[in-house]
């Protein structure tokens, strides 16, 4: 166990450490955004295109208005095709289109200011009170109005198949990873639990 340094000896030691030269290009005032994933960020442009359509629709609208969320996401409940030959969208597609929309709006909010080093310290995001309004009226309304199903897929059971992959997972490819479980505990050594033999 290393020997217990004082916080004077600590940092003294962290600003003679050779990194410290790097410290002055990336601490700054600017957020860091989480790398998005190829799929999430598709999502996020299909549903900032549809909101710039609505916008180019409805001139005047605001994401941050009750009434104009409630438009856009009945427009955009009534716009999605269905599949699994039902003509209709699933309440749960209606509800990510909305996270997908509300996500993108406050990423792009962010990636603005950062390209434009401004430090007002306020992100234009959407009200919380508009969100989840418009997710209640997604949910609640919307769902009985438009008869929206709650689920369209069809429940799959196992098949005999899944479970002679389950069995042959369980009993042969993973038993041998098991063994220093059986016989000392790894997760904690010296803890004596474990299988006892003699």
């Amino acid at each position: 166990m290393p020997q217990k340094i004082s916080p004077e000896a600590f940092f003294e030691r962290a600003s003679q450490n050779v990194a410290i030269e790097k410290k002055k290009d990336i601490v700054n005032g600017k957020q860091v955004l989480k790398e998005l994933q190829p799929k999430t960020k598709k999502n996020y442009e299909r549903a900032l295109a549809l909101w710039n359509q609505y916008e180019k629709l409805n001139p005047g609208v605001s994401p941050d208005n009750i009434e104009t969320s409630k438009g856009y996401v009945m427009s955009i409940a009534l716009g999605i095709e269905g599949g699994y030959s039902n003509k209709k969208p699933g309440l749960w597609t209606v509800v990510q289109y909305y996270k997908d929309f509300t996500a993108g709006w406050r990423r792009a909010r962010m990636e603005e200011e950062q390209e434009n080093e401004e430090k007002n310290g306020e992100v234009k995001v959407i009200s919380p009170i508009v969100t989840l309004s418009t997710s209640n009226f997604i949910k609640y309304e919307l769902y009985n109005i438009l008869e929206l199903p709650y689920r369209k897929r069809l429940r799959r059971y196992g098949s005999q198949i899944h479970f002679l992959h389950l069995g042959t997972q369980w009993w042969k490819n993973d038993c041998t990873s098991r063994i220093g479980e059986y016989v000392e505990s790894t997760y904690r050594l010296g803890s004596g639990r474990g299988l006892r033999f003699q």
